[in-house]
């Protein structure tokens, strides 16, 4: 698809993919801005702003990644629907060069519309709005109905079986990319956001349980936000080298 843009005083056209590397810089600098005052807000959480002229705390909570309906969620809510628009690219470009198989094809349609989802739940929430509904209605537990991380037992195994189902597809993909340094770096992005991604869900149920038995939030929650942004953005790397390789 193609855009039409400004530059100089004259249009000029520039595709979608363009646009996306374009955007992957910037991206990268607020995945490392939005991390850092992420960790800045956890370590100074107990001190005392209220003598200064600007309400800091305030100010740390809207770029907190821990906290819901933030500048920093809303951020992440875009770069989970950049990387959906990264797998339209896959599941529906066409291509001289571009030949893949119904599966293939049909399995990055899912992941971009899954990121999609993502992408509204992110400012939404709705993950943890049905995690509280299965603590109150099916699980019988004092002390755990209402907090929410019982979204695991639902989501966590779709979450799972996508990322799986897309990473064996873009790995077959890489493995036909004409150029070699394309092929080595994509495999490592690959590579790394099927660590990274996992990881999430992991530390999303340990905290739970330190919650759960009164042990306080930890540095890790910190850490689950940062590789949840950088195992998207591997992801969306991937489908972008991918796009340039066969012109998409």
């Amino acid at each position: 698809m193609v855009l039409p843009v400004l530059q100089g005083g004259r249009r000029r056209a520039i595709t979608i993919r363009q646009l996306l590397s374009q955007l992957s810089l910037f991206l990268l600098v607020l995945i490392i801005f939005f991390s850092a005052t992420t960790l800045f807000a956890y370590y100074t959480q107990q001190a005392h702003w209220q003598q200064q002229a600007v309400n800091w705390h305030r100010v740390l909570q809207l770029l907190d990644l821990r906290d819901e309906n933030t500048l920093a969620t809303w951020f992440s809510s875009i770069l989970f629907l950049t990387a959906s628009v990264g797998f339209v690219l896959l599941g529906w470009g066409k291509s001289k060069t571009y030949t893949i198989n119904f599966f293939s094809r049909f399995s990055f349609q899912v992941t971009a519309l899954a990121l999609c989802a993502l992408s509204a739940d992110e400012v939404g929430s709705f993950h943890e709005t049905v995690g509280s509904w299965f603590e109150r209605k099916v699980i019988v537990w004092d002390g755990l109905q209402g907090m929410g991380f019982s979204w695991l037992l639902i989501f966590a195994p779709f979450a799972l079986a996508i990322l799986i189902l897309c990473g064996q597809q873009l790995y077959k993909l890489i493995n036909t990319l004409p150029d070699l340094s394309a092929r080595r770096y994509s495999r490592a992005l690959l590579i790394l956001a099927c660590i990274l991604l996992p990881s999430v869900l992991i530390l999303e149920a340990l905290q739970g349980y330190w919650i759960f038995t009164k042990q306080g939030e930890t540095v890790f929650t910190c850490l689950e936000e940062m590789f949840e942004l950088l195992g998207m953005y591997s992801l969306f790397l991937v489908t972008l080298i991918i796009a340039r390789q066969h012109q998409l």
